[in-house]
């Protein structure tokens, strides 16, 4: 585990949320990794890249450069909605324990979609600080609950992805996990 998820310089950037009223205990986890990309003039096709270096802050993009330094989201982790409960109020309101579940689970999603704004809030503030030019995420999992308060632009293709030997029915992206090794 350590392998893929603490950090390594220029590779990937990990960080935790320690609860302020009870320290050492870890309530959140994000992560994303480096993944430049070079764009290519005609003809150098065939030369290889350059390595590139990051600077410890700012940009590294400057006006003619053909590095774009990209970060990935990862991994992340919230403990935000297990402790939604709800008042006595709200449970004499639902008719019925199913009504009731599902009020729970909108406050517990409400618990987690707020915190995730914020966790990727500062993810963005990091990358930018670590020299990264674009902050990209997927379009599955729990990622729709930040992407558009946080102003995520709508990428211009679509990413497809091959399970070998793998049949599935079309799910909705929000379904999907997907666990890059």
């Amino acid at each position: 585990v350590a392998h893929w998820l603490l950090p390594r310089e220029n590779v990937l950037w990990s960080y935790v949320v320690d609860d302020e009223a009870h320290p050492g205990r870890i309530t959140d986890f994000f992560s994303f990794f480096s993944l430049p990309s070079q764009a290519l003039k005609p003809g150098q096709a065939k030369k290889p890249a350059a390595k590139n270096k990051r600077p410890a802050g700012g940009s590294q993009k400057k006006p003619g450069s053909d590095t774009l330094n990209a970060a990935y989201a990862y991994y992340y982790a919230t403990n935000a909605g297990n402790d939604v409960k709800l008042t006595a109020e709200e449970k004499d309101g639902c008719d019925g324990a199913k009504k009731e579940k599902a009020l729970l689970r909108e406050k517990q999603n409400e618990a987690v979609k707020t915190r995730l704004v914020a966790l990727f809030g500062d993810a963005l503030v990091l990358a930018k600080n670590s020299g990264f030019d674009v902050f990209n995420c997927l379009d599955m999992m729990d990622n729709a609950m930040f992407v558009n308060e946080l102003k995520f632009g709508r990428g211009d293709g679509f990413l497809r992805y091959y399970f070998y030997n793998y049949m599935a029915r079309d799910t909705a992206s929000a379904k999907i996990g997907f666990v890059m090794l």
